[in-house]
């Protein structure tokens, strides 16, 4: 049999056609062919035309090709790669079947390389044999777009025909000139443009557009006589390009075939049509109908070879064409725009010499065309090669670069192809890196599909979506079935539309399956192709479709993959769904929701089997870039015609990637990222990161980075660190050893672990304790390291111990036999031990017990001692002592202080550890602390030397002479003067040193301590007496400083210091220098304060006690209220009853704080404006939720203050609750106040009677509210006045208007002022009156100064004057300050008058002013600053004192003959501030 191939299906048909006609016979039987769905072959043919892919897939079963005994290879020259395996095969075959006669036939092949490839085994190539074809001579003219200038001008141009060179030189003639005014090579344009470069007889303009060149060279070739135009163009955008650059040029001599011809058509018009690929069959079908008028074709290369267009004269030629290509890199199939071959050109230049004489124009020059590779590069060197790979594979043909092609494929090609086919499973490598077919490699290469495709349908068939996906792969081995003509475009992209899945395309191939079988089976054959063809669905592809799935079927079954009839909808569900949406699209709608519908195969399968095929083909979005971001780096954009282009997806496979103008995936579906590792396991590269402790799982893991062809997968997904095992080495261990490593150390060390074993509680108790007596002697040296701790555990447990999983499992069985295996053994966690008096646990403040923490943080500000103090308690704390520290810590504290001291100070008490020693006995009896808990007390007092040395040091210091420094010879020690001056006081004789050494220490050191008159005590009956007498003297005193100053406790730290190192080295430690020590001394010395809730939360932290009470003075009176009010409601009770009225005023409730009463939650209790009401006690204890004692301070308070209401313009009281006594005893005596003036008022009418004109229309002038207003400020300030000058009197105790506690002392009060309370009202109202009457004479005088020097005096006088009035000055300035309003406004006016006569002097007395003034102003910020208590009221109260001795100083500098109410001076006011 003589077997003939072509490369295209209806060329194998239209062949054999030919042939049998040829021969007189019917098609099948001496002539047959073979094509894909199609088999007309007989016992009886003799020749056979098939396509060059079936009979690679008859070598399969038949390697020797006993069948044939000729082999026609046709057109050759296309070097598909089906054909270049082709010919490397029977290369092979023919030695071994030397019967086998084999002939080539191509129109341009390089005969001479193709001879050589089959040469025999002596070394002669193959005979050629040269047949010439029927075709007429073809014109060659070049009219390139960019003229080559470096070129000289030809004056004929080269004419190529086929066989006639007579033709040469017909550019020349006149005739053939452009008709647009070009002229020839001696003339400029006569159209007036710029002359270009004349090419072939026509001048061109540099740099022409291309569509320009193709309107230039149908024009030129409309003057050449009739025919019809073939242009070739790259692609579809291209032609549509043309078409309209065409359309434009030709106005109304362009006709569109496809519509109806106009009237009055010209003669001389033109129809243009385009032609490529994806036109449907009757579009393509058009270029073969007659037509009457002259037409252009637009074409791309598919009118090269495929079809032979009729008619056809001229050819225009931009010599462009796509090839297509595979990157072995980005393993993307390219679609690039690239000149075309020599070859390539003669064909298309051929064209048009099939019916007559024709001529081709190539818009590129001669030297462009000389310079072209002779032939296109075969398809071999720019496509995939796994198909061939895996065919030569299932053939045992060995490798691919021992195959013999004619054109070997490059090496990176053959590796794109191997790497694709390990990546489907296809090949597997060995040990040894040799390359083997498996199991799925073998049953691809029985399927006449791409490996993938095939891979694909062997997926479905494991997860049960066979029969879905097989439809799928059969869509994609076919040209899309839809179609979308260019004047139909927007009709076309509706219609289909209906199908599109937005999460899948490859869902909508369902869509349209299940639609076009379920029109086909409603239908019949010609309704059927009407309606899909009005549907832009091409019927031939349909029927290719399904003849596809059906061979798929067939081929299939033996390896056991069952492709079953796609379910479609029923008649009913089609009815139904027209009665619910509509009859129109009611078949589509029925198809799509039968593919969502549960009960069909769900999605996500489908989608998981082909993710096998198309792992490259993945891409995630970048929202960097605003595309996808695929494999090996590169970036793409899903295809506009995709259902998912409008929007965005984290991850989506596309079944192609396809390059034109951009990298496009075409039929695209979002995935989900978990899906790809489990089937790319073989594929993927893992990435650890550094290995970590996880508590929660108690175990060492690493964060695993999951990455595909430069895609990542995963980022941080969490694995155990022990899954990695041996295999992995982590620096110089494996990952099993270091996550056992790190088990021991998180685990057991560091106790990050979450268990339940009895060992790890026990352990870590011990540690705990450990660790706080190490930090509390601020020796971390002290405790066990994590290295030692390791070591202990690493000796016990056994080598596979990695993590918690089998940690528990091990100690279940061992802890029965050696319970206490896992326990620290005593005495090994802490070194050292302390004594734990030296670093208490609790700071005892009165009654208050707060607790201590240590921590050794060094350089971070939570170092040292941190006092925790409940929030209940936090007012009535006092900032006395905590500066002392504790025990253990006050040596360091003293030789820091040292360290810290300026220069002068310091040099006196170096080296500061034996200053420190020295300052020692002196300062620690006045701390708050029992001297023998400080570290080394005892051995300071026991050493002989140490009791000299301290001896002489006081009696030195007693002298005035420092001689415990004389010794210090270092920079900062004093001079040899100062140092000799402490030896005028003769030395202890040897005897004497031994009688002091034989004393007991204490009392050696109680009487260096006590005495005074510096005689040295020898007699230890004479020390006892001693020690008597100063223990006397010492309670005496200590009895009388309680007396004078009831406040008890230890010298402030500071004061104790300074006494000392005055006594010690007669030297003065100063404020200033307090404050650089405050900033010099390091965190863990300087006491740390932290206030909690009573629900554990922290409320604030830090160093000042007295800013932590200020800012939290809210919150912790709302505390205590609520931590007492139901004592303070049962003690108002017991009151109310008249219990416990004869108690004292310190009477305790018995409630606890949580109980609950009458009392509203803010703790209080209601008004008691009535003198009669029940007055509560003085103090509330009870118990807060620690267990700690709570005490509140019961009191009255104003219930709204003066003016804040308007609507109420005297106060009300009410009881409240305090946090400490000193503001309960504040508000108590503004109560009283309220309560006085409750019972003594006047009314408005009666005040203002007494008032004459002009004190009426000052008081007038005054900034108040109203009338109203301002009387009640003036009764208030006159009762506040007289309430306090009577207040001890009304009470019978000393302590102001807060002692009015009770009826009887307030109705006293009451009787005492209400005599004088009307004539104390008018006389305040007369001197506010006249204030207000002098501020009216200065406002005029300062508005009456002009001169620009006198700004600044008048501005600062106006403030001043302004400040004074401003608010309710009545009542702010007071009774006692009222009156001398007017002699400050007064000294105000006589400045401004005074300042315009003499400027300098007024500046100068400013300045002396201002300096008065900033000691008042820092005197009440530092007041300001103080938290609500005895100090800041104290602090207040001094400040405002320093503000009214500032007006009386100011009179005296710019005002002194007014006189002052005092004595005054800049020294006075810094002697009253500081004091």
């Amino acid at each position: 049999m003589i077997g003939h191939t072509q490369p295209r299906r209806i060329a194998a048909r239209a062949v054999a056609d030919r042939i049998a006609h040829e021969l007189h016979c019917q098609l099948g039987e001496l002539v047959g062919y073979q094509v894909r769905f199609t088999d007309q072959v007989s016992e009886q043919t003799r020749v056979k035309l098939m396509t060059d892919g079936i009979m690679l897939a008859e070598i399969q079963g038949d390697p020797l090709l006993k069948r044939y005994d000729t082999i026609i290879i046709d057109e050759a020259h296309e070097r598909s790669l089906n054909i270049d395996f082709l010919l490397g095969y029977l290369a092979r075959l023919l030695p071994m079947r030397p019967d086998l006669k084999l002939i080539i036939t191509s129109a341009t092949i390089d005969s001479e390389r193709f001879a050589e490839h089959f040469k025999d085994q002596d070394g002669n190539p193959a005979p050629i044999i040269e047949v010439s074809g029927r075709t007429y001579p073809v014109e060659i003219r070049y009219r390139p777009l960019v003229p080559d200038f470096d070129t000289p001008d030809q004056g004929t141009g080269h004419a190529h025909g086929t066989g006639n060179p007579q033709n040469a030189g017909r550019h020349d003639n006149p005739a053939h000139q452009h008709p647009h005014g070009r002229a020839d090579s001696q003339g400029a344009s006569s159209s007036g443009k710029k002359p270009g470069r004349k090419r072939g007889g026509v001048t061109v303009e540099a740099e022409a557009d291309l569509m320009q060149g193709i309107i230039d060279a149908c024009e030129e070739l409309f003057v050449d006589g009739p025919g019809d135009i073939l242009v070739f163009l790259a692609g579809e955008r291209d032609i549509r390009d043309a078409d309209q650059a065409l359309k434009d040029h030709l106005g109304n001599r362009y006709l569109n075939p496809n519509q109806p011809l106009p009237k009055g058509v010209r003669p001389d018009a033109v129809e243009v049509l385009p032609l490529y690929a994806r036109l449907s069959a009757a579009e393509q079908s058009r270029v073969f109908a007659p037509h009457q008028f002259r037409r252009i074709v637009l074409a791309t290369n598919v009118a090269e070879t495929s079809l032979t267009v009729p008619g056809i004269r001229y050819v225009v030629d931009p010599g462009l064409a796509r090839i297509s290509r595979y990157s072995p890199r980005t393993k993307v199939q390219r679609l690039p725009i690239e000149p075309v071959s020599q070859a390539s050109a003669n064909q298309r230049s051929g064209r048009c010499g099939r019916v007559a004489d024709g001529i081709a124009i190539r818009l590129y020059s001669e030297d462009d065309f000389d310079s072209r590779p002779e032939f296109t590069e075969p398809e071999i060197l720019r496509t995939s090669l796994a198909s061939v790979i895996l065919q030569m594979s299932a053939l045992g043909l060995g490798d691919v670069a021992d195959f013999p092609f004619v054109d070997p494929p490059d090496g990176r090609a053959v590796r794109s192809g191997v790497q694709q086919l390990l990546e489907i499973g296809a090949l597997t490598e060995d040990a040894k890196k040799s390359l083997r077919l498996t199991k799925v490699g073998r049953s691809l290469a029985r399927l006449p599909i791409d490996p993938r495709l095939g891979r694909v349908l062997l997926e479905a068939q494991k997860l049960g979506c066979a029969s879905e996906v097989g439809v799928i792969v059969a869509a994609l081995s076919i040209q899309d079935i839809r179609e979308r003509p260019a004047e139909h475009q927007g009709a076309a992209d509706e219609a289909h539309a209906r199908f599109t899945d937005p999460k899948s395309d490859f869902i909508t191939y369902l869509n349209l399956w299940r639609y076009v079988r379920t029109l086909a089976r409603d239908l019949s054959g010609s309704a059927f192709r009407r309606t899909v063809r009005a549907e832009f669905l091409h019927y031939l592809r349909i029927r290719e479709w399904q003849d596809v799935y059906a061979q798929l079927r067939q081929l299939a079954k033996p390896l056991g993959i069952h492709l079953q009839r796609l379910e479609i909808p029923t008649t009913k569900q089609v009815a139904e769904e027209a009665a619910a949406g509509g009859i129109p699209n009611a078949t589509a709608r029925a198809c799509v929701n039968l593919t969502r519908a549960a009960t069909t195969t769900d999605s996500d399968l489908i989608h998981r089997a082909l993710l096998v095929g198309f792992l490259s083909n993945l891409g995630n979005w970048s929202e960097k870039t605003k595309d996808y971001e695929g494999a090996r780096g590169v970036h793409f954009n899903i295809w506009p015609g995709s259902g998912l282009a409008k929007g965005h997806t984290d991850w989506v496979m596309a079944a192609e990637l396809v390059e034109t103008s951009r990298l496009f995936a075409r039929t695209v579906a979002r995935i989900d990222v978990d899906w790809v590792e489990p089937v790319a396991s073989h594929l993927v590269k893992r990435v650890y990161s550094e290995p970590f402790w996880s508590r929660r799982h108690g175990a060492a893991m690493v964060k695993e980075k999951v990455m595909l062809y430069g895609m990542t997968l995963l980022a941080d997904r969490i694995v155990p660190l022990a899954r990695l095992g041996k295999s992995v080495t982590l620096g110089d261990v494996n990952a099993a050893q270091l996550a056992r490593e790190m088990f021991i150390r998180h685990a057991l060390v560091e106790g990050d672990w979450r268990t339940f074993h009895k060992f790890f509680k026990r352990n870590e108790e011990a540690v705990a304790a450990a660790q706080a007596q190490a930090e509390k002697l601020r020796d971390p040296g002290a405790l066990a390291t994590d290295e030692e701790r390791f070591e202990f555990f690493n000796g016990v447990l056994p080598a596979n111990i990695t993590g918690s999983v089998n940690f528990d499992r091990w100690w279940r069985d061992q802890k029965s036999k050696t319970p206490r295996l896992l326990d620290y053994p005593e005495d090994f966690l802490l070194v050292a031990q302390g004594a734990d008096e030296a670093f208490p646990d609790t700071w005892q403040q009165g009654d208050l017990t707060l607790p201590l923490s240590y921590e050794f943080l060094p350089g971070r500000s939570a170092d040292g001692v941190t006092v925790r103090v409940p929030l209940e308690v936090l007012g009535r704390l006092e900032d006395r002592g905590f500066e002392w520290l504790v025990p253990g810590l006050f040596p360091e504290l003293l030789e820091q202080t040292i360290r810290a001291l300026p220069k002068p100070v310091r040099r006196l008490l170096v080296p500061a550890p034996q200053g420190a020693q020295r300052l020692l006995p002196l300062v620690a009896p006045s701390g708050p602390f029992p001297v023998e808990l400080i570290p080394g007390w005892a051995e300071l007092t026991a050493s002989p030397a140490q009791s000299t040395n301290t001896a002489n040091t006081s009696e030195g210091a007693a002298s005035g002479t420092p001689e415990g420094a004389a010794s210090d010879t270092s920079a900062d020690s004093p001079s040899a003067d100062r140092s000799s001056a402490g030896t005028n006081e003769p030395k202890a004789s040897s005897g004497n040193a031994k009688a002091a050494t034989e004393l007991d220490p204490m009392a050696a050191s109680l009487a260096r301590l006590a005495s005074a008159d510096h005689v040295r005590i020898k007699d230890p009956q004479a020390l006892k007496k001693l020690q008597t007498q100063n223990a006397q003297r010492t309670s005496a005193a200590a009895q009388q400083d309680q007396v004078e100053h009831p406040q008890s406790g230890p010298l402030p730290y500071r004061k104790a210091f300074t006494q000392a190192v005055k006594r010690l080295v007669d030297a003065e430690v100063t404020k200033d220098d307090w404050k650089l020590v405050e900033r010099k001394l390091p965190p863990h010395l300087r006491p740390r304060f932290q206030v909690y809730a009573s629900d554990g939360r922290v409320l604030g932290t830090g160093p000042d006690l007295k800013k932590l009470q200020k800012d939290l003075a809210k919150e912790g009176s709302r505390a205590v209220r609520s931590a007492v009010k139901g004592a303070v409601a049962q003690a108002l009770e017991q009151a109310q009853r008249g219990q416990g009225a004869s108690k004292s005023g310190d009477a305790k409730g018995s409630a606890k704080g949580s109980a609950t009463g009458s009392v509203p939650a803010s703790g209080n209790t209601g008004a008691a404006t009535s003198p009669d009401s029940p007055q509560p006690p003085k103090q509330i204890q009870t118990r807060g939720k620690g267990g700690f004692s709570v005490t509140g301070y019961p009191g009255l308070t104003l219930k709204v203050e003066p003016a804040t209401d308007p609507k109420r313009l005297y106060p009300t009281v009410e009881v409240q609750v305090h946090a400490n006594a000193a503001v309960r005893d504040h508000h108590q005596a503004r109560a009283v106040v309220a309560q006085v003036l409750e019972q003594v008022k006047l009314a408005d009418g009666r005040i203002s009677s007494r008032w004459g004109a002009a004190q009426a229309l000052a008081l007038g002038s005054a900034k108040y509210a109203s009338s109203s207003a301002m009387i009640a400020d003036l009764q208030w300030a006159a009762a506040e006045g007289l309430a306090m000058r009577f207040a001890d009197l009304a009470s019978g105790r000393p302590g102001g208007l807060a002692q009015v506690t009770d009826s009887a002392a307030l109705g006293k009060l009451v009787e005492l002022v209400r005599p004088k309370f009307e004539d104390e009202v008018y006389a305040l109202a007369q001197a506010a009156a006249a204030a207000l009457r002098e501020y009216a004479t200065l406002d005029k005088t300062i508005r009456s100064v002009r001169a620009m020097s006198l700004a600044q005096v008048a501005t600062e006088v106006r403030a001043h004057a302004t400040a004074l009035l401003a608010g309710n000055f009545i009542s702010r300035t007071g009774a006692a300050h009222l009156p001398h309003l007017a002699r400050y406004l007064q000294a105000d006016r006589m400045r401004l008058e005074g300042a315009e006569s003499d400027l300098p002097r007024d500046q100068r007395l400013a300045w002396e002013y201002q300096q008065a003034a900033d000691l008042v102003a820092e005197a009440q910020e530092q007041a300001d600053q103080l938290p609500a208590g005895a100090e800041g009221f104290a602090a207040q109260a001094h400040a405002k004192q320093g503000f009214w001795l500032l007006q009386e100083f100011r009179v005296s500098l710019f005002a002194q003959s007014l006189g002052t109410a005092q004595k005054v001076s800049l020294k006075r006011i810094r002697s009253t501030l500081s004091n």
